[in-house]
């Protein structure tokens, strides 16, 4: 009864394998790095732990990394990045879950869209390269 075998289109729905053999990583930006398979995902429980989102993603691909945002308080705020190895997993993540989930304890379904869309948003932005400078 894992939280990866509850999910839609998951892992386990076959669909994913696919898409890995097609394109190798990078293929689709030109080797763009890791911009393009970042993803800002909101409308998560406040209670998720970077780990138990990192398990959640890991039946729609390769996970390279997992930053749930948090307040000052050491509280999340139910918002998180997560980097996808490949642009076909990205893809694959926004279109099976993006307003169509709903994590079980959150008010909200699940927001998912490129990490990179959010300029309106520069506090997000500026947060995510600290975070990014942080890990270099």
């Amino acid at each position: 009864g894992s939280l990866a075998q509850q999910v839609p289109g998951g892992m386990m729905g076959g669909m994913m394998g696919q898409f890995q053999q097609k394109r190798p990583a990078g293929d689709m930006q030109g080797g763009g790095g890791e911009m393009g398979h970042k993803l800002f995902v909101g409308g998560l429980p406040f209670s998720m732990s970077d780990m138990e989102l990192r398990l959640f993603c890991a039946s729609y691909g390769s996970v390279l990394d997992v930053y749930v945002m948090k307040k000052r308080d050491g509280s999340s705020k139910g918002c998180a990045f997560v980097t996808f190895s490949t642009a076909a997993e990205t893809e694959q993540f926004i279109n099976l879950l993006h307003q169509k989930f709903t994590f079980p304890g959150s008010p909200r379904k699940m927001e998912v869209r490129f990490a990179d869309d959010n300029k309106s948003h520069p506090a997000t932005l500026a947060a995510a390269e600290a975070n990014k400078r942080q890990r270099m």
